[in-house]
């Protein structure tokens, strides 16, 4: 089988993709055939080197991580970083779950807007204590500027960190005034999987793809993913779709 994966630290250059034996899954592994996968921040960051505590040893490293999540019903969500993958999926969840979802973005927020949110704010032009309102429920999937973003939660809101920088300014929340940042990071269940495969075949939940790659251009979507603004998803199509 292909798959796509480096033998060096360095720029999108550094992905290739070789022939690799199958994997033996374990008794509680699932061995999957990957039809599309997603170019992620973490994905840049852990090819450039960094995060290298978290990535482990050894090479050749696989590329390749998605996330998915919920929120409650009648929260009023701001979503940072609305434009990506991450962002553009949890501004349709909160939607159809009854959220009002704003979403802070770049300068081209098309994607977070057909996502649902109601409200895009540029973050070059915007500072956090310019949004106006409060939120009861803060997703930040960028990890830039999270305290300040903390100060627009309503009292007794919530605010969840999914990226690297989580353990950091989880620590940094918990020592100065105000409500604590969580981390989360989580393996999703069958269960959820399933409403969400549901959910994309029923109509409330619709991918947004900013742009489609076959396995031999994974450095271009790298380079793409380092170059470009965000608009939804960067999607490898495998040799099996």
């Amino acid at each position: 089988m292909r798959a796509a994966q480096y033998r060096r630290y360095g720029g999108p250059e550094v992905l290739e993709v070789a022939e690799v034996p199958r994997p033996e899954p374990g008794p509680k592994d699932l061995l999957v055939e990957v039809a599309a996968a997603s170019v992620n921040a973490i994905d840049l960051v852990w090819r450039r080197g960094g995060k290298r505590i978290l990535n482990g040893r050894g090479f050749p490293k696989g590329t390749g991580m998605d996330f998915a999540g919920t929120v409650r019903e009648g929260d009023r969500l701001l979503v940072v970083g609305g434009n990506g993958g991450v962002g553009t999926t949890a501004i349709q969840l909160a939607t159809a779950l009854g959220a009002s979802v704003d979403a802070v973005t770049g300068s081209e927020p098309a994607a977070a807007l057909q996502a649902g949110a109601e409200r895009a704010f540029d973050y070059h032009s915007v500072a956090p204590e310019r949004i106006p309102g409060r939120y009861t429920a803060i997703l930040d999937a960028v990890g830039a500027d999270s305290l300040a973003y903390r100060s627009l939660l309503a009292p007794g809101g919530r605010m969840t960190l999914i990226t690297t920088s989580g353990p950091i300014v989880a620590v940094a929340s918990a020592v100065r005034p105000g409500p604590r940042i969580r981390m989360m990071s989580a393996g999703p269940s069958r269960e959820s999987l399933t409403r969400l495969a549901r959910a994309v075949d029923d109509g409330p939940l619709r991918p947004i793809i900013a742009a489609r790659y076959c396995l031999d251009g994974i450095a271009q979507a790298h380079r793409d993913a380092e170059e470009l603004p965000a608009a939804g998803k960067r999607i490898i199509i495998g040799d099996h779709p």
